[in-house]
């Protein structure tokens, strides 16, 4: 006679590794998204984005004659990939080209845990007249 008390348990084994083997299929899913704002590299950037100028508070832009086209504000990371400033720096400059401006002066910048953040003045400079 055979012992046929092993087989629920094999059940169980095999049910479990098949919940595992889902688990383990979605986790880079997941992983892949992530929670939070997310990075943007530098060379995803299109020309037009890569052309904004980024200064410090205490810089000057090119120009004296410009047009303030308000405070921008960005964040970069997730729960599971640090931001960076150099990926915060990418957002201001796609954020200020979809305003239509060519400059920001950074104003901020933060890092808390994984989430750096930056803030700054987007302006267009402008030609004299004449």
């Amino acid at each position: 006679m055979r012992n046929v008390s092993k087989l629920p348990v094999l059940g169980q084994v095999i049910g479990s590794v098949r919940s595992l083997a889902r688990v383990l299929w979605v986790l880079p899913l997941v992983a892949a998204v992530g929670c939070g704002p997310g990075n943007l590299r530098p060379t995803d950037l299109t020309p037009k984005e890569q052309q904004v100028q980024l200064f410090e508070k205490d810089e000057a832009p090119d120009c004296t004659l410009y047009e303030d086209y308000g405070q921008i504000a960005v964040e970069s990371g997730t729960s599971l990939s640090p931001g960076t400033f150099d990926s915060s720096k990418a957002k201001l400059r796609r954020a200020a080209a979809e305003l239509g401006a060519t400059s920001v002066r950074i104003t901020s910048h933060t890092s808390v845990g994984k989430i750096d953040r930056a803030t700054g003045v987007a302006i267009k400079c402008l030609k004299r007249p004449g």
